[in-house]
């Protein structure tokens, strides 16, 4: 079991890094929208995404932990 859920992982993370790479060759050719999405996890930290959009498809930046600094309107 534990060989097998190893191989599988791997497997998917190859398939998975294959398909985002896809989507990064079509940035420069049908460009972006950069994206943020803020959130509060369940200890109350504040938490933006950073994501990349075009028609090709949606890949995650990254994740930024927002707690030092202030949330005001």
């Amino acid at each position: 079991m534990y060989e097998l859920r190893i191989w599988m992982l791997n497997e998917e993370v190859k398939t998975t890094s294959k398909m985002v790479d896809d989507v990064k060759k079509t940035w420069i050719e049908a460009g972006v929208t950069i994206m943020s999405d803020g959130w509060s996890d369940i200890r109350h930290r504040s938490i933006i995404n950073f994501l990349v959009n075009n028609p090709y498809g949606t890949v995650f930046l990254k994740s930024v932990d927002t707690s030092s600094f202030v949330k005001d309107a």
